[in-house]
């Protein structure tokens, strides 16, 4: 499963670094500074390639995995909105300079919003879920079908 999304996971965790090191970091922190904030991108992406190559990983052990990708949704998710709407702001910026002002609390906005919402998804979306009981009965359903159930997840 992390294999098929190692690519992605790769993209959004090296992409917006790389983008807010050429454009931001490099003309102010040091080589350490720039690595600590750095750290838990990169033991996501270690921990992505220790997953995806572990052979015993099976549908009966999803906690690890389950952990694994909220923390990336935690950190990646939000840094790539901001990053993403930072190159949105700057490019429209070339078109009308006072945006450009406005780039950065829009974008850690976006961003905070983002972090929120997904914290809110992860405590209180699994533990407020409705359950609801439909029997249906039609003479166009076959016999066969008797005692089946369905599950359907919605929003």
């Amino acid at each position: 499963m992390i294999l098929r999304l190692l690519p992605v996971i790769f993209i959004t965790l090296v992409l917006p670094n790389l983008y807010l090191y050429f454009k931001y970091w490099r003309k102010k922190y040091s080589a350490i500074k720039i690595l600590s904030a750095c750290l838990l991108d990169i033991c996501l992406i270690v921990g992505a390639i220790i997953i995806s190559c572990n052979e015993t990983m099976s549908p009966g052990n999803l906690s690890i995995i389950s952990i694994y990708l909220l923390t990336y949704m935690l950190v990646a998710l939000p840094k790539t909105i901001y990053v993403l709407s930072l190159i949105l702001f700057h490019s429209l910026g070339r078109i009308w300079s006072p945006i450009k002002k406005i780039a950065h609390p829009i974008s850690l906005t976006l961003r905070i919003i983002i972090f929120i919402c997904i914290l809110v998804g992860i405590f209180y979306g699994p533990r407020h879920l409705i359950v609801k009981t439909e029997h249906i009965q039609s003479h166009q359903v076959p016999q066969a079908f008797d005692g089946y159930r369905i599950v359907q997840f919605t929003d």
